[in-house]
């Protein structure tokens, strides 16, 4: 899968639930805007800390059914832990490129 070229901020960590089976689960939910451009598949992603500092990390961008709220599009990291996507880190994550019609 190619890029789009150009990355775009997917979220900036206001929470962080530690999941078994899930990996970290990132708060808050990706935006409606994003939805289509990441859903349902794994990114990869630099993640840009409040200190600067800046990782790569595996994502997974998915539907999340909780009750009573509903479907929520979620960002989650298998890998990751709470000390590498502290409060405050930004995701950056370019978009993969349309597929040829």
């Amino acid at each position: 899968m190619t890029s789009s070229g150009r990355a775009v901020r997917l979220i900036t960590i206001e929470d962080r639930f530690d999941l078994r089976g899930w990996g970290l689960v990132l708060s808050p939910d990706v935006d409606d805007s994003l939805v289509d451009l990441f859903v349902g598949a794994t990114h990869r992603a630099e993640a840009v800390r409040p200190d600067g500092t800046r990782i790569q990390v595996e994502i997974w961008v998915g539907w999340t059914h909780l009750n009573p709220i509903g479907f929520r599009c979620q960002a989650s990291a298998k890998s990751a832990t709470k000390a590498d996507l502290p409060i405050g880190t930004e995701l950056w994550c370019t978009p993969p490129a349309p597929e040829p019609s």
